[in-house]
């Protein structure tokens, strides 16, 4: 996949659409024990700065992989995701307009769906653990964890859906791990 969005261009759909960019990205899917195990991978590259008329460019990495394990309807379903995205500007001007950071987030989640009767249930459970590391200015660097767990009731004969979920999120930075920033 190739995408080129010159400097004049303007989304009506997407206001938040960036432009003066060019994106490449490569991605494949493996299926294997008749869908039991589904495999992902992704890498992007993209640059901002085509029309060279900015002080910077800055550069994006990212890379995703994903595992699905379902080995059978009858049991929790286990999904896996590794997100990490890298920022850079190649040629720093100054600290206050250059880039250099990585996000990276781990996710897992459980989800275990029946049936009973007239009434289709979903259990699931979710663990996200995000970290960005800033180089240049490290307090800006920070941690969330967000964990959760909710249960969900669909009505088959009436299509009426209820969810019911609980989640804990605590951010902090990695300079003073032991104070949270926030909680939520």
């Amino acid at each position: 996949d190739y995408h080129y969005y010159g400097s004049s261009y303007t989304s009506f759909g997407n206001p938040f659409e960036l432009s003066n960019l060019w994106a490449g990205t490569l991605q494949d899917q493996v299926d294997l024990l008749n869908r039991k195990l589904v495999l992902s991978a992704r890498y992007t590259y993209q640059e901002n700065n085509v029309s060279a008329d900015q002080l910077t460019t800055l550069t994006t990495q990212i890379i995703n992989g994903s595992a699905l394990f379902a080995p059978s309807p009858k049991l929790p379903q286990l999904t896996i995701n590794v997100n990490d995205q890298l920022r850079n500007t190649p040629t720093r001007v100054s600290n206050l307009v250059a880039t250099d950071d990585n996000a990276l987030n781990l996710t897992g989640l459980l989800n275990y769906n029946f049936k009973t009767g007239d009434y289709l249930t979903g259990v699931n459970v979710n663990y996200t653990n995000s970290s960005r590391t800033d180089v240049i200015n490290s307090f800006s660097s920070n941690i969330i964890q967000i964990a959760s767990g909710g249960i969900n009731e669909t009505m088959i004969k009436s299509g009426l859906g209820l969810d019911l979920r609980y989640s804990q999120m605590y951010y902090s930075n990695p300079e003073t791990p032991t104070v949270l920033l926030s909680t939520t």
